[in-house]
C-alpha cells in the first residue's frame, strides 16, 4: 500500500535559499527513485521559514531507503545548519473517506 510523507522544516531566513536550491537540484532525480510518486517542496503561506516536502511513495520501505541516502548527502547537512529545530517525518495512510 502506498504511503503519504510529509517532511516539515523550520529554517532561519538565510536558510530558506539554500533548501531551495538544494531541491532544485535533488528533486528531479528524486522524482525518478524507485517507488517515487511524487515530491514537491512547498512553503507556508503564512510562515515563509516553514517548507515542507509533500510526498508519496509506493511503499515504506522504498521511502526509507531513500531517506536514508537523502541524509548522507553533503547538501542535507549543509541545509540542517540553518535549521531553528529539527526536520518532522510524518507518515500517511490513506483512510479511504
Amino acid at each position: 500500500m502506498s504511503i503519504g510523507v510529509i517532511v516539515e522544516f523550520q529554517l532561519k531566513p538565510e536558510g530558506i535559499a539554500i533548501l531551495i536550491e538544494e531541491m532544485k537540484t535533488r528533486l528531479p532525480s528524486t522524482r525518478e527513485w524507485n517507488g517515487c510518486n511524487y515530491v514537491y517542496l512547498q512553503a507556508d503561506h503564512d510562515d515563509p521559514n516553514h517548507l515542507y516536502l509533500v510526498e508519496r511513495w509506493d511503499s515504506r520501505e522504498q521511502y526509507d531507503q531513500y531517506r536514508e541516502w537523502a541524509m548522507a548527502q553533503p547538501g542535507t547537512a549543509k541545509m540542517m545548519e540553518h535549521a531553528t529545530r529539527e526536520m518532522k517525518t510524518l507518515y500517511l495512510d490513506d483512510t479511504g473517506a
